[in-house]
């Protein structure tokens, strides 16, 4: 089609060309095929260089409608989403109501009341203090807020937010916020939120909490990899100062890629790699090089030697090791352990002497010694993490013997144990994990208060 455009038209939207006038033609016809096209010159309608003005203003009235639109369209949406949260809290007051809450020790052992949450109130939050007000993000469950708040000595009362918007304080940021409050005042009405008082405390101090297990287990070399510039070395000390965790094994051994003073009388022992260049909190990662360097560091110490079973332990999992020995006494055929396939890493993993001495003869077969020979040859390393690499070379490569699943080995989330925010469970070697003294020391206080209180009721 053949078209007229108007002066208007062209001031807005293109350079004013001269006028067109043709005539109508057949749709199958080209527009260049117009025939007695008559070009008629006539003047500009709005004097030079207007044009290009119109269109600027045009363009900016666009833009402040696009951006009104959008404005009100937030609003709409924000509106909205406060009224479905609204309502979503609502029909949510029985799920949020306390009865799973401030049960939860009774849903392992009936008279285990020591832990409880005691008293939730629904929907109310307490008024927000920002000079002592801690934050927890990302908390999943009330039941974690009031853990939270029990690892915090501070903490006498805590707020869980179910449903977080950007409101202003203590409401902004992300979905699942635990608020510890350093009194337990003034509350007032909050829809998605909980709020009760601090549990009950076990005291780590207590010297009738002590983990003891059978002694006909064999013998028990524990040892832990430490990074100097992390909490790790703290909790390291707590254990050694409190007898816990791997010093309370028969002989015990501390490694780092720095030599230093652990206690008086604990000293590191030196492993050839760099710490800082692997994050070893993320188990996703292929990080086999690391854990062949640590490996090589512990079979050059050679005190694994000594005793029946070697026993590998993250600083930051509450360790019992008198619980371990029952569990080494039922398994004592088993080449070595972990506890669990759906992760990638092993809080606790332990080592029969034979698994270990053919993994230190490996490492001699190799020309420098660093690393173990036939696994290295049959392995593509680079995409494994530790756990898989230990599992591909042990079991596959070298054929040390029988592994053992062993679930009682270790508690935490990501293996289906929600045990392990309370250490309630009196069958677990360990709970992980506890990033700071003041959580891995409660912890332990409640294992061992537990395992009491279920040791009276067994007898």
């Amino acid at each position: 089609f053949c078209c007229l455009r108007t002066g208007l038209m062209r001031g807005l939207f293109s350079a004013p060309p001269p006028a067109v006038q043709c005539q109508w033609r057949p749709i199958s016809q080209d527009i260049s095929g117009c025939r007695n096209i008559v070009a008629i010159k006539e003047e500009p309608l709005l004097p030079h260089g207007y044009g290009a003005r119109y269109r600027w203003a045009g363009a900016a009235a666009a833009a402040i409608l696009a951006v009104s639109s959008c404005a009100m369209l937030a609003a709409a949406a924000r509106g909205f989403t406060h009224s479905w949260l609204y309502q979503r809290a609502q029909q949510d007051a029985t799920s949020l109501a306390p009865g799973e809450l401030a049960q939860f020790a009774q849903r392992h052992y009936s008279k285990v009341t020591a832990l409880q949450c005691g008293r939730i109130t629904n929907h109310s939050a307490y008024d927000f203090d920002p000079a002592t007000d801690i934050l927890w993000d990302h908390a999943e469950s009330p039941e974690f807020c009031c853990a939270v708040c029990q690892w915090t000595k501070a903490c006498k009362a805590w707020t869980w937010i179910a449903y977080s918007l950007p409101r202003g304080p203590p409401l902004w940021g992300q979905p699942g916020q635990c608020w510890m409050k350093a009194t337990d005042s003034g509350k007032s009405q909050q829809y998605g939120a909980l709020t009760g008082e601090a549990p009950s405390r076990p005291d780590p101090q207590d010297g009738q909490l002590v983990d003891i297990g059978p002694t006909d287990s064999g013998s028990i070399f524990c040892f832990s990899l430490a990074q100097v510039n992390s909490s790790e070395l703290e909790l390291l000390q707590w254990q050694h100062k409190n007898k816990a965790g791997i010093f309370r094994c028969d002989e015990q051994a501390v490694y780092s890629n720095v030599t230093l003073n652990v206690a008086p009388t604990v000293r590191t022992f030196p492993v050839e790699t760099d710490f800082a260049a692997y994050d070893l909190d993320n188990y996703t990662l292929a990080n086999e090089w690391f854990f062949i360097a640590a490996w090589r560091g512990v079979i050059t110490h050679n005190r694994w030697a000594f005793h029946n079973w070697t026993v590998k332990v993250d600083p930051t999992a509450a360790f019992l090791p008198g619980r371990l020995r029952r569990i080494l006494r039922e398994h004592s055929s088993v080449a070595w352990m972990d506890h669990c396939r759906k992760t990638l890493h092993g809080p606790v993993t332990v080592l029969s002497r034979n698994t270990v001495a053919a993994f230190a003869e490996d490492y001699a077969r190799s020309w420098d010694g660093k690393a173990p020979s036939r696994c290295v040859a049959a392995l593509q390393l680079g995409r494994y993490s530790e756990k898989l690499f230990m599992d591909e070379c042990l079991t596959h490569v070298l054929g040390v013997g029988k592994y053992k699943e062993v679930g009682e080995l270790s508690c935490e989330a990501g293996c289906d144990c929600s045990a392990w925010m309370w250490c309630s469970d009196p069958k677990r070697v360990s709970f992980h994990k506890f990033n700071t003294v003041e959580s891995y020391a409660q912890c332990t206080a409640n294992a061992l208060t537990i395992q009491a209180a279920a040791s009276s009721m067994a007898g």
